[in-house]
């Protein structure tokens, strides 16, 4: 990753949750109350790694499954992996995977894992640049 003392910005696309017992994918994607993501730290020097974090606290609905387009710019980032959050750690899948440069898709589901319930607080994945 080659930039140096740069502030980060990033365009998080809406994160789509499957509202317990939906079959399919909803028509409108919904963003729940309690889900943010930030850039940890908002600006380095170069060779450093940065963190994006989503996050939940206090969220509205029960999330089984989730689901997002992360959009950047791929001359000051470059994507390097992803893990899972304290909330999603015993997941059937958490992963992302970039598309083009500047834009992954990240994704989870809980498969026999533990939903997270509806008033939870900590995190959902980390993707690390």
């Amino acid at each position: 990753m080659m930039f140096r003392n740069v502030c980060l910005a990033g365009l998080f696309v809406p994160l789509i949750v499957l509202p317990s017992g939906c079959k399919k994918s909803p028509t409108t994607p919904t963003v729940p109350t309690g889900i943010s993501a930030a850039f940890s730290p908002t600006s380095a020097s170069a060779d450093a790694v940065v963190s994006f974090t989503i996050t939940v606290k206090s969220n509205s609905q029960e999330v089984r499954a989730f689901g997002a387009q992360l959009t950047y710019d791929a001359g000051v980032l470059q994507f390097q992996d992803l893990a899972g959050g304290s909330l999603t750690g015993d997941w059937g899948s958490v992963d992302a995977g970039e598309t083009s440069p500047g834009t992954v898709i990240l994704g989870g589901i809980v498969g026999g894992g533990s939903t997270v319930p509806a008033g939870s607080n900590g995190t959902l994945l980390v993707v690390h640049f």
